[in-house]
């Protein structure tokens, strides 16, 4: 007689003794550290009802975790049995940034860099929208620097990336802001101390400032 038989009925044997003594799954208790709206909800009746009775000796933790970690929105997952009924999960999601749009199709762009998909529509204005080519290699840290003063960066509706070398920064009020190929977080900061202190961009006169040239600022 081959293995096989033997390990089947050695697992014939622990599922018979778990069933007797009560090792069987009765409870699935999911804890999410930071509940995202946009991702999928692990739901703990349907989990339930997918292990139900299975013996919790038995149980792969090794396989659920991989069948969750497939779901592009998830970030970390820890799953343990706590004998001898319970199955205990603690789940955290990957947490939007900015929304980009490749050709015709639109996506998140999570704080870590990654790319998930968009699985509702609600609120989604508050989000930068990201576009161009390759931009979203590049957006975790430009969104990192404009997002150090939080009411300017909640001015913003675009930003583009120009020409796989630097970003052209469009706010709500049609305002756009150009920033050089190199240093841009240095004219950002620049451009928000004007904001604060000079009277004409505090009334965002200006539709167009342009940082492209070093150590010049036109303004129109």
């Amino acid at each position: 007689m081959g293995s096989n038989y033997f390990r089947s009925r050695v697992l014939k044997e622990v599922e018979s003794y778990s069933e007797k003594f009560g090792y069987v799954v009765k409870e699935v208790e999911v804890q999410s550290k930071n509940s995202s709206e946009y991702c999928i909800k692990l739901n703990e009746q349907n989990l339930l009802l997918k292990y139900k009775q299975r013996s919790t000796i038995l149980f792969s933790a090794n396989d659920l975790k991989e069948e969750i970690d497939s779901i592009d929105c998830v970030d970390k997952i820890s799953i343990r049995k706590i004998f001898p009924f319970k199955i205990k999960l603690v789940v955290s999601y990957k947490v939007p940034m900015a929304i980009w749009q490749a050709d015709k199709m639109f996506y998140f762009i999570t704080t870590s860099g990654d790319v998930i998909k968009i699985r509702n529509n609600k609120n989604l204005s508050q989000f930068v929208l990201i576009t161009g080519s390759g931009a979203h290699d590049r957006a975790m840290s430009l969104i990192k620097f404009l997002s150090e003063d939080k009411e300017i960066f909640s001015k913003i509706s675009t930003a583009a990336w120009i020409g796989d070398r630097r970003w052209n920064i469009k706010f709500n009020n049609g305002t756009k802001l150009m920033l050089p190929e190199n240093s841009p977080k240095e004219a950002w900061d620049k451009f928000v101390k004007l904001q604060q202190t000079h009277k004409d961009f505090k009334r965002w006169k200006y539709k167009t400032v342009d940082f492209r040239v070093i150590n010049k600022i036109y303004a129109q």
